[in-house]
């Protein structure tokens, strides 16, 4: 197989690049989001490299990271009470 034929492992679909960066516009503020070529997203918190959520799709991403932005806006407000 001719090496320029061979697919790339940082290769994505146009699809993924749309996911990739409609996850990173809508959560980039609080988290560093991924995609590696293994097809697992991944997102971390910022300011806390040691916590990860991953997932097999961009979907299901968005939902996780949905609902713990949910449970970490409800702890903020907790602790500020």
């Amino acid at each position: 197989m001719d090496h320029h034929t061979e697919p790339s492992r940082y290769n994505m679909t146009a699809a993924e690049a749309t996911d990739l960066y409609d996850l990173r516009c809508r959560f980039g503020d609080r988290y560093v989001i991924s995609y590696t070529a293994g097809r697992q997203w991944r997102a971390w918190r910022i300011g806390d490299a040691l916590w990860t959520l991953e997932a097999d799709s961009a979907g299901d991403l968005r939902v996780k990271l949905r609902d713990d932005l949910a449970e970490w806006d409800r702890k903020i407000r907790e602790e500020q009470s």
